[in-house]
């Protein structure tokens, strides 16, 4: 997402979305890999494994980012599209 457009895909099909034309451009992804199914492209099977190898030997570095983190950038994003869909700045948090 940004300010003038986003991405948005699911392995196989690639969506570009122009906000200032208001086009809408896809592509089929010739060697995908990726599957939509995956949650995040397979990357929740990713946290889920670090977080449980961390458990299964006690070493919290294993997890990279906590909840805070997760938190922050989540309400980031929908500050994003809000401003985006009002034009106007979004305070995230004082």
């Amino acid at each position: 997402m940004g300010t003038q457009g986003f991405l948005e895909g699911d392995g196989k099909r690639l969506t570009v979305t122009d906000f200032v034309t208001g086009e809408v451009e896809s592509f089929d992804l010739v060697d995908a890999g990726a599957d939509a199914g995956g949650g995040h492209s397979g990357g929740d099977f990713g946290v889920i494994g670090a977080f449980l190898d961390a458990v299964s030997v006690g070493d919290s570095s294993l997890v990279r980012s906590g909840p805070r983190e997760s938190l922050e950038s989540h309400l980031m994003a929908f500050a994003a599209e809000r401003s985006r869909l009002t034009g106007l700045p979004v305070t995230v948090w004082d």
